[in-house]
């Protein structure tokens, strides 16, 4: 029997069956790697140069910035880095 007719007589059964997505096989996998490692290394510390609070997400990577009043530290990854500094509310530490 191919692979959709299991499915199909498993779901006429009233059993479910049970595949992981490839998305999520592919993060559980990516996580268990320590794939988020070398983006760590690649950040850049900037500093907060307004007063007031700043949140924003990353133009490259989507990862969310926030921080407050003047003098704050912010680590940076590389690829956004250009587009925080173009704000000219940062500056490189």
């Amino acid at each position: 029997m191919s692979c959709c007719g299991q499915k199909r007589a498993a779901l006429a059964q009233g059993h479910t069956p049970v595949s992981p997505s490839p998305r999520r096989a592919a993060t559980e996998s990516r996580s268990a790697r320590g794939h988020t490692a070398p983006a760590e290394k690649a950040d850049v510390l900037l500093v907060y140069l307004a007063a007031g609070m700043f949140s924003t997400r990353g133009v490259h990577t989507g990862r969310v910035y926030s921080c407050s009043g003047s003098g704050a530290r912010l680590s940076a990854d590389r690829r956004d880095a250009e587009s925080l500094l173009r704000t000219r509310l940062f500056r490189r530490a």
